[in-house]
């Protein structure tokens, strides 16, 4: 009679641990759906900043060199750049990547029109950037995560490709 109840608990804690499992899945899969989503908006509006016009000439952030941050971690958010300039950007990339020789091989390009000119083709960079507040599910939220939802935030940089007035 004791073994009946022990398969009655047994049964019940496996009940709830699948239960959370398929929480767990069906969580992590609203999750990426909205990460899908806020990308692809925020490649969006990138997109329509690329191909804005911009006035004046562009004062645009070059970027000399990228530093971690105290997490140590490339690429996170706690990370800096040093900032450098037109000539900088000229001598060091363009300048080292032949762009007389390119323009021979391949053609009129956009590399080889930097030359003398980085803004003739590059205007910068421009940003898109969106975000979502996701609800989780009270059962993730009761035994997995503390919290009433999750900030999902996409951010993407583009080369501005338009014209300056």
């Amino acid at each position: 009679m004791n073994r009946r109840g022990q398969a009655m608990v047994e049964f019940v804690v496996a009940i709830i641990a699948v239960v959370v499992l398929f929480a767990a899945l069906v969580q992590i899969g609203l999750l990426s759906k909205v990460d899908t989503d806020m990308m692809n908006k925020a490649r969006e509006m990138a997109g329509e900043a690329v191909v804005a016009p911009v006035l004046g000439e562009p004062a645009s952030d070059f970027i000399a060199d990228w530093s971690k941050g105290d997490d140590e971690v490339n690429y996170s958010v706690d990370d800096e750049f040093s900032e450098a300039d037109t000539f900088e950007f000229e001598n060091h990339i363009v300048g080292y990547s032949h762009t007389a020789d390119l323009f021979t091989k391949v053609g009129p390009n956009l590399v080889s029109g930097l030359l003398g000119n980085p803004y003739s083709v590059m205007n910068g960079m421009v940003q898109g950037e969106s975000s979502k507040e996701v609800d989780l599910l009270p059962v993730i939220r009761d035994m997995v995560y503390a919290a009433d939802s999750i900030k999902v935030k996409r951010t993407v940089w583009m080369v501005s490709g338009g014209e300056v007035f």
